[in-house]
């Protein structure tokens, strides 16, 4: 049975709030995706919120420690590689806890998220750490290619979730240079304007093209896609969709802001999909047409007993592929994105 390290276990007089910004009045509260983990930690701390049962060693994160986790990587950021606000920090992984965690935390230190697609070429990430002025990449050890031979910090995590990992070592140290502040030594953003995303186009002309979203507009968009995409606190999301696609479409917060749980899956495997179609009985993900055209196609498909909610994204679905997907009980919501 998997047991958090000591440092992801918070305090039992934990504040869930971030600290106060003086210039601002006191009726003002500048949206920020961060609210959206302490809301929840605050109203079902015990929730399962994030697990990865398939990685190199499973794992599993209440709200209240994915919360303290989130609060640890925002200190180890500031004090241990001095990261400011504004700074861009980027994230080469795929989908796994350590990359869900950046999506806060990041936020939490008043830093700008830019995730890197794995799929591209050295040169290709070349250029975007130095386009971007990436102050440190948080690298899963299936990418550490990426970065080697560079100058740019970077920090390793090989996805075990346990002491050792220097992931892990690297939270430990946050919560141990926070001395104990908490979420109040966290001064919360006062412009809901500023840049809170930085994220790179792929498989276009050219070289790659950063697209900046603000702490506001990834709050609205993520409240909007959890209530279009009909999200609650019973839904279980599938991680199909890589979070380096758009901050992943913006659902690495909509899920939390509907107390949802989050499954990580490290790689796009159909066998695995319906396993967790079947067993887990997720009720959520996202993806492309070329994506869902694998799923419905996969020798494990069939009509499901429970109905799944596909978000669909990136092209257009034929109207063949809806059917099929109907056919499996997954209900289709083709949604716009400008990514």
């Amino acid at each position: 049975m998997f047991t958090p390290t000591p440092a992801s276990v918070p305090p039992s007089n934990v504040v869930l709030r971030l600290g106060n910004t003086s210039s601002l009045p006191v009726n003002i509260t500048p949206l920020n995706p961060v609210s959206f983990l302490l809301r929840a930690a605050l109203i079902y701390p015990d929730k399962l919120a994030l697990t990865a049962p398939d990685g190199p060693q499973p794992v599993a994160y209440t709200f209240s420690v994915w919360a303290q986790r989130v609060q640890n990587l925002a200190y180890a950021l500031k004090r241990v590689h001095g990261i400011k606000p504004g700074d861009r920090v980027a994230v080469i992984a795929p989908n796994c806890p350590m990359i869900a965690d950046a999506h806060f935390g990041v936020l939490a230190a008043r830093a700008v998220i830019t995730p890197i697609n794995t799929r591209l070429t050295i040169a290709e990430v070349d250029y975007i750490l130095e386009h971007s002025g990436a102050k440190l990449v948080l690298v899963d050890y299936e990418c550490v290619k990426f970065i080697q031979g560079k100058k740019i910090p970077y920090v390793v995590c090989n996805d075990t979730g346990r002491a050792g990992d220097p992931y892990e070592d690297y939270l430990a140290q946050g919560r141990k240079l926070s001395r104990e502040e908490g979420w109040g030594g966290l001064d919360m953003e006062p412009d809901e304007n500023a840049n809170a995303s930085l994220c790179y186009t792929s498989g276009t002309t050219g070289r790659p093209k950063g697209v900046i979203s603000t702490f506001r507009g990834s709050y609205l968009a993520a409240v909007a896609n959890a209530y279009e995409a009909r999200i609650t606190r019973d839904s279980s999301y599938l991680w199909i969709l890589p979070m380096f696609h758009a901050c992943g479409w913006t659902y690495p917060w909509a899920n939390v802001f509907a107390f949802a749980t989050q499954v990580t899956i490290r790689a796009v495997l159909n066998p695995v999909i319906w396993r967790h179609f079947t067993e887990s009985r997720v009720t959520h993900y996202c993806g492309a047409p070329t994506v869902q055209i694998g799923i419905v196609n996969a020798p494990e498909a069939r009509r499901l007993e429970h109905q799944v909610h596909a978000i669909i994204a990136g092209s257009a679905p034929t109207a063949h592929l809806i059917g099929e997907l109907e056919k499996k009980n997954i209900r289709v919501t083709h949604v716009y994105g400008l990514t």
